[in-house]
């Protein structure tokens, strides 16, 4: 049988069941009730996805390691801007520790605070560690010590203690903001202390008796606050006069992105499979203007987890602040920017391959030695294991597998000899970016060689905005054509009929030509995508259709007319109207996927369900084992 999947059989079967499920996953991504990208879907309040998670978005847990400590606990890391929003925001009744995993006596209590929490029906509780680099006695940016030589380290955290009214947990050793580890449970609009308890020190907060009188005042009623909550919360009250809003009320559950500590990035930075990392901040407005764009294609192709860090450890202090890691290390006496050590290793030991306009300057550090520079906003996708150039970017070898940069050489996007150069995208929301003279009123319309369809990936743009829009929908779609072939090459085919299997592989090998073709339109990487569910579809006896786009249609999405309003099932929807205010609107730049039924949905996973049971009877019958 030619089958370009795996020929071993138990890795076939062990392979099946993820298999299928992936690959229905892409075509619930692509041709489910998703979030397109022309965002109108977001603008209108739809918020209703179908999407099948991502197998390019691996799931990550802080607290794996944590010693019985059992998978589906309570805990939740978070930064110090999440532990203000909490605070400051939310609504009800919350848990929170303070304390962090390289101390063994939080480890020791967590299980502990766990148990109990769960039996009195708290599903949630906020971790926070003031140890802002999450680092145990090598910390440098411990801001729970009030004698810290760095006088903003020294005070951040005792403002937050005096400005949110935690004087029930402040320590009476002079010389700490709190003891760790510290539990309590907080109201903000409580009638009057707004700490309802506390268990403080190593011994109260792993005793299963002091912790289980603490969290009885939150028993069955302990808050939740997402960080969906929290962006949509935040954007929409930051937003400039005469704005849009970068999120709109309503869409908090639709939101992809997770806020994440330094030593959180690290972990993930440490751990296998394949993470989307975005380098992005509220302080910065450059974020502002592209951060609903990340979320929303995420949430196109079924992605869940878009990890945000923020290089300025206390998320609020601004570009000048030491606690940013950013700068380069400063040796004056009060320590202006002391943490560019930080940069350094994280950038040296986990992104050697990273591609920046900054690269040749760098970060320097207290050593001497150097990092390439990365600017927000920067988005990009990684798998540690990774030593190969991937086929269609212009990415280097190494664990970052493509970056959303903008790629400046002797042909469009690609100058690798000996290393690409690039610009990150900074995006302005109005519609403008680094290579505008100035806002053009109006539409906004700009031209140059950032907007062409070449280097869009087969998009017609009007304006900047559009067109990382359409770099955003290339690498989202480039990275679930990847997972979606090697998901399928561990299909097991025994038991098809040939002509269905010779459908599936050609599909497959189609799909690799696109996924190897730099000049491919994200049509092409959808279509490759789709045509490989609809062979998979066909192995079980249904109708394969029209196999889509494999990628060697370079001029599939060159419709290029303005969009009236109607669905354009064979190129792409451009232009944009303003609304009432004057505000252009949201972008209607992204591809047009048609909508699958609900009833071909339920069709396509009948079969592949059907197809697999099918499979077992036939190894069955072929060993002679079969039941009757």
């Amino acid at each position: 049988m030619n089958n370009i999947a795996n020929e071993n059989g138990a890795k076939r079967g062990r392979w099946a069941g993820k298999a299928i499920a992936w690959v229905a996953a892409a075509t619930l991504g692509l041709t489910g009730l998703v979030l397109p990208s022309s965002a109108n879907a977001v603008e209108a309040g739809n918020g209703t996805a179908v999407n099948g998670a991502s197998q390019e978005d691996t799931p990550f847990d802080y607290y794996s390691d944590v010693t019985n400590l059992p998978a589906g606990h309570v805990f939740e890391n978070i930064t110090l801007e999440r532990l203000e929003d909490i605070l400051k925001n939310g609504s009800g009744n919350y848990a929170i520790l303070i304390g962090g995993t390289w101390d063994a006596n939080v480890t020791k209590a967590l299980p502990v605070i766990n148990k109990v929490a769960q039996a009195k029906g708290i599903t949630k509780v906020y971790n926070f560690d003031p140890h802002l680099d999450n680092a145990g006695d090598s910390t440098l940016v411990n801001i729970n010590d009030k004698n810290n030589k760095v006088a903003s380290f020294a005070k951040r955290f005792q403002q937050t203690v005096d400005d949110f009214g935690l004087k029930d947990i402040q320590s009476k050793d002079a010389s700490q903001v709190v003891d760790l580890p510290t539990l309590f449970t907080y109201n903000k609009d409580a009638s009057g202390d707004k700490v309802l308890s506390v268990a403080a020190g190593a011994d109260s907060v792993a005793n299963e008796v002091t912790v289980g009188t603490a969290l009885s005042a939150i028993a069955n009623n302990a808050a939740v606050r997402t960080n969906g909550d929290f962006y949509v919360d935040y954007y929409l009250t930051h937003n400039s006069q005469g704005q849009a809003s970068v999120f709109k009320s309503g869409e908090q559950k639709d939101v992809k992105l997770v806020s994440v500590t330094y030593g959180e990035l690290e972990k993930i930075l440490q751990s296998e499979g394949n993470h989307y990392i975005f380098f992005g901040a509220t302080w910065c407005g450059n974020t502002y203007a592209t951060i609903r764009y990340v979320n929303q294609e995420a949430s196109k192709y079924g992605v869940d987890h878009v990890y945000t860090f923020d290089t300025i450890l206390d998320n609020t202090s601004g570009k000048n602040s030491p606690f940013h890691i950013r700068d380069n290390y400063s040796k004056s006496a009060t320590g202006d920017h002391p943490l560019a050590d930080l940069y350094t290793h994280l950038v040296n030991t986990y992104l050697p391959n990273l591609v920046t306009e900054d690269g040749s300057h760098g970060v320097i550090d207290s050593t001497g030695t150097g990092a390439t520079r990365l600017q927000v906003p920067l988005l990009l996708h990684y798998n540690r294991d990774n030593t190969a150039q991937l086929a269609g970017t212009d990415q280097p070898a190494g664990p970052i597998t493509d970056e959303v940069v903008d790629y400046h050489g002797a042909r469009n996007n690609v100058d690798t000899k000996p290393q690409p150069t690039a610009r990150e995208y900074m995006l302005a929301w109005a519609g403008t970016t680094y290579d505008d003279s100035q806002i053009i009123p109006g539409g906004y319309s700009i031209t140059g060689d950032d907007l062409n369809a070449a280097h869009n990936f087969g998009r017609t743009v009007t304006n900047d905005r559009d067109a990382y829009i359409a770099q955003l929908d290339h690498f989202y779609s480039l990275t679930s054509l990847r997972g979606t072939i090697d998901a399928a090459k561990s299909v097991p085919l025994d038991g098809y009929a040939q002509a269905n299997v010779d459908a599936f592989n050609t599909a497959i090998a189609n799909a690799q030509k696109t996924v190897s073709n730099k000049t491919a339109t994200i049509d092409a990487t959808d279509g490759a995508i789709t045509a490989i569910a609809n062979a998979q579809k066909g192995l079980a006896g249904g109708n394969t259709g029209n196999n889509g786009n494999t990628g060697n249609n370079t001029n599939n999405g060159a419709n290029k007319g303005t969009n009236t309003g109607k669905t354009n099932t064979t190129g792409t929807k451009n232009g944009a109207s303003k609304n009432a205010a004057g505000v252009k609107s949201l972008s209607n730049t992204g591809s047009a996927i048609v909508p699958a039924t609900v009833a071909t949905l339920v069709l396509l996973l009948v079969g592949v369900t059907g197809a697999a049971a099918r499979r077992r009877v036939y190894a069955q019958h072929a060993s002679g084992s079969a039941k009757h």
